[in-house]
């Protein structure tokens, strides 16, 4: 389903820069322990959906469909270089970006478009500043066209986006993601109903200023909504694993939820999680459209957590 992109608004959900804790809790797994486990896999869960603010780029449109592949390739590698580079400013006078579309070595049939950002100002009001570089190679499912079946034309298509390193940081203050051996695979059905949806897996490493490291795996089915006033991202299944370096009473955070929606970058109006980690402690909450989560512990113990959203809806630019 291919839907209009804002440019301005392209990559301000996809700033990573959830709040993320300090380290400084100790063994046995206790309250504190739980509470960043939460706060860990909350920032996990709304960065999961700011991804799709950057992979929404990649949507096809169902025309393609009637087109042969001959004609639908070039279409819809041209509209992936430009969605990447709508990401940015580049009349900036600070910024620099290169675009450049080679072959495989490996399969002449695959293209494998690059593209690299240096001090470019990007996001809602251009707050932030990207600086690394992505690459985006493109797999085409086909069939027969209807028109003419001696020709294929698409029926699905499939995207692997990666980065070596990728910096996201705030132009005003001391914030930034760090994003190391990313991926991210990406399949659209080239679906345009109102009732599609789209499948990601993705895997990276984060490090942000404040020095935390986490490694997240996700896979997500997902769709997007839009009006003139805003886009809501609706995140139907996903499954979410991490782990945090330096914490190994943690071990490996899952967690797994349902019908989370997310609406202009405000905080979850609902949707629900059910998170384990350590010897298998189990934690659960739901999202109500508030900025914090009442959260549900074992032997029904209870605490409230701030999501990563609050801090984000209420920055400003100079405490970003």
């Amino acid at each position: 389903m291919r839907l209009t992109m804002s440019p301005n608004a392209t990559l301000s959900s996809l700033s990573l820069c959830a709040a993320l804790v300090s380290l400084g809790a100790c063994e046995p797994p206790a309250e504190s322990s739980d509470e960043l486990a939460v706060d860990e896999t909350a920032g996990a869960i709304v960065t999961s959906v700011d991804q799709t603010a950057l992979l929404e780029n990649f949507l096809g449109d169902g025309s393609l469909r009637r087109l042969p592949l001959s004609l639908a390739r070039p279409l819809v590698i041209d509209g992936a270089r430009r969605g990447l580079e709508s990401l940015v400013e580049p009349r900036h006078p600070d910024c620099a970006v290169e675009t450049t579309l080679d072959q495989s070595p490996d399969d002449p049939e695959l293209q494998i478009l690059r593209v690299s950002y240096d001090h470019c100002p990007a996001g809602f009001l251009r707050l932030i500043e990207l600086d690394g570089s992505l690459s985006v190679s493109f797999g085409f499912e086909s069939e027969p066209c209807d028109q003419d079946a001696l020709l294929q034309c698409p029926s699905a298509l499939r995207f692997t986006l990666q980065t070596d390193y990728l910096r996201i940081g705030a132009r005003y203050g001391d914030r930034f993601t760090e994003l190391s051996d990313a991926a991210w695979e990406l399949y659209d059905p080239l679906d345009d109903s109102a009732e599609a949806i789209t499948e990601w897996a993705s895997e990276y490493t984060v490090r942000n200023h404040r020095g935390n490291q986490l490694s997240v795996d996700t896979r997500a089915r997902w769709s997007v909504a839009r009006d003139d006033i805003e886009r809501c991202v609706t995140l139907h299944q996903f499954d979410t694993e991490l782990s945090i370096a330096g914490r190994d009473e943690l071990r490996t955070i899952a967690a797994t939820g349902s019908d989370l929606v997310r609406c202009n970058n405000r905080c979850p109006a609902r949707g629900s999680v059910r998170m384990s980690y350590g010897t298998g402690r189990i934690l659960r909450w739901t999202y109500l459209g508030d900025d914090t989560a009442r959260v549900t512990g074992p032997e029904g113990a209870e605490f409230d957590i701030l999501l990563p959203c609050a801090d984000e809806a209420s920055a400003e630019p100079d405490a970003l």
